[in-house]
């Protein structure tokens, strides 16, 4: 387990899988996922920008360890692309990742799941808003 800061450029919800595709200003070691052809997905060790992590595990994580996303989630309710474009873009996320081998468990919120091929296993453990969404958040709450 390595546990890492990072420095989100951009984020993009996709809807259809529940995911948030959050974009990093440093590459950091992950699993790089290579398309051969339209049978044949290869997995490597490599550098990445970008992180796909559930929008609802994100979200309980973030309210957990910041009393501020919380006190806003409770404002607005769920956050919708923009809510989470503003509120993380900018922002450090301090991550405990931890590698998993293809076959190994590995905890996923309540449930324990089967790596099917070598993964990161990512936690938010630290957040710091970036300035824009910091002055924001201060106006909104202030109104």
């Amino acid at each position: 387990m390595s546990k890492i800061k990072v420095t989100v450029t951009s984020v993009m919800l996709n809807e259809m899988f529940d995911k948030l595709q959050i974009n990093i200003a440093n590459a950091i070691p992950g699993i790089v996922r290579t398309v051969v052809d339209d049978d044949n997905v290869q997995y490597s060790e490599g550098s990445i920008t970008t992180l796909y992590l559930d929008r609802a595990a994100v979200t309980a994580q973030l309210c957990n360890i910041n009393d501020d996303v919380q006190e806003l989630r409770n404002c607005v309710g769920k956050f919708d692309p923009k809510a989470w474009s503003l509120l993380l873009r900018g922002s450090v996320l301090e991550l405990e990742r931890t590698l998993v081998k293809a076959g190994e468990e590995y905890p996923d919120d309540e449930e324990h799941r089967v790596a099917e091929h070598d993964c990161y296993s990512t936690k938010i453990v630290g957040f710091t808003f970036g300035e824009r969404a910091k002055a924001r958040y201060d106006a909104f709450m202030a109104y």
